[in-house]
């Protein structure tokens, strides 16, 4: 994955009018085995919370691609849940664009 630095972490939050918070997440894509051993394929990756679980508007999507598109990154829909405490619960993850 490319490099985010604080700048960009900046700008975005600039375009998302609130506070955003920032953590690091991985999941398991796939077991390989090799030799008769499994291994674990993790893919790594930043998640992003906006807010209190607040959905970024369609333009605050667009100007937030453009400003992770210049490292080859991109934000995706991450976790679109419901809880019954909370109310919807969204948040984002960037990747590598390719």
């Amino acid at each position: 994955m490319e490099r985010l630095n604080l700048n960009r972490l900046l700008k975005i939050q600039e375009i998302a009018e609130c506070e955003v918070e920032v953590c690091a997440d991985n999941v398991t894509k796939e077991l390989d085995t090799f030799n008769n051993e499994k291994y674990e394929n993790v893919v790594s990756f930043i998640e992003l919370r906006f807010g209190y679980w607040r959905t970024l508007t369609e333009e605050q999507l667009e100007q937030i691609h453009e400003v992770l598109q210049e490292r080859f990154l991109k934000l995706e829909l991450w976790m679109d849940d419901w809880d019954e405490d909370c109310g919807r619960k969204v948040s984002y993850r960037i990747i590598d664009k390719y």
